[in-house]
């Protein structure tokens, strides 16, 4: 089943219908880093550490046209996404070498598929790294395992790409380090949660270890039953 590798490019290739511009604007600084963020059935808890900005969750629909050129058959899928990110806080660096960490929550439905299979939920965790090459990317290294958490089955991934950063005619070479947990409903096969983290770093420098702010995230992604959502928001 190739149908949802498409997601990854259908923002570049096809202008999928997404959020308003001022949606993507809106960070604000995390001030509770252990309040839970729901999306739909799935919960977690944001990044813990300084510097973190967050936004608040914006919904986006694929539609199946968009898909008729590369696939025979597309049913649809709805997103519920939201972000987190932090730039480090070097002085000494231009803003644009900066290293910088930004983490994507996207919860999908899909409307005819599920990923009950194994093998499909590997290759859709995957698949930033499958289609790097459409993205002006080169991979450098990447793995990923099945593991079971928390109830349902998953997919921890990790890896690095090359990619670029331009700073006015200059291109800079920059390093993504990725690791992402891919984990999909015990019950609701085509209910989907994607937790990915971004680590962009100017080529030739060491990346910063701040995995003590990231385990919260990854480590408390649950699933919450829809009669206790009303408890967990109060």
């Amino acid at each position: 089943m190739k149908k949802y590798l498409m997601i990854a490019l259908c923002f570049a290739l096809f202008g999928c219908v997404g959020p308003p511009e001022h949606a993507l604007s809106r960070y604000e600084p995390v001030i509770h880093p252990d309040q839970r963020i729901l999306l739909d059935e799935f919960s977690f808890l944001p990044p813990n550490g300084e510097n973190w900005k967050g936004m608040s969750p914006y919904e986006i629909y694929i539609e199946p046209s968009q898909f008729l050129n590369y696939l025979q058959t597309w049913g649809g899928s709805s997103m519920k996404e939201m972000g987190f990110k932090k730039r480090a806080s070097d002085q000494n660096r231009a803003s644009d070498e900066a290293e910088e960490w930004k983490v994507i929550a996207t919860k999908y439905e899909f409307f005819i598929m599920d990923f009950a299979n194994e093998d499909d939920l590997v290759e859709m965790a995957n698949r930033a790294y499958i289609h790097a090459d459409k993205m002006g990317l080169v991979v450098l290294e990447s793995n990923s395992s099945l593991e079971n958490f928390n109830g349902m089955n998953c997919v921890r991934s990790n890896g690095k790409l090359e990619g670029g950063r331009m700073r006015g005619p200059k291109a800079l070479a920059i390093i993504n380090y990725k690791q992402g947990l891919t984990c999909v409903h015990p019950i609701h096969s085509n209910h989907v949660i994607s937790l990915k983290v971004n680590q962009a770093v100017l080529k030739g420098q060491t990346p910063t270890n701040i995995q003590n702010e990231l385990d919260p995230l990854f480590k408390s992604l649950t699933i919450i039953n829809k009669e206790k959502k009303e408890n967990i928001n109060e």
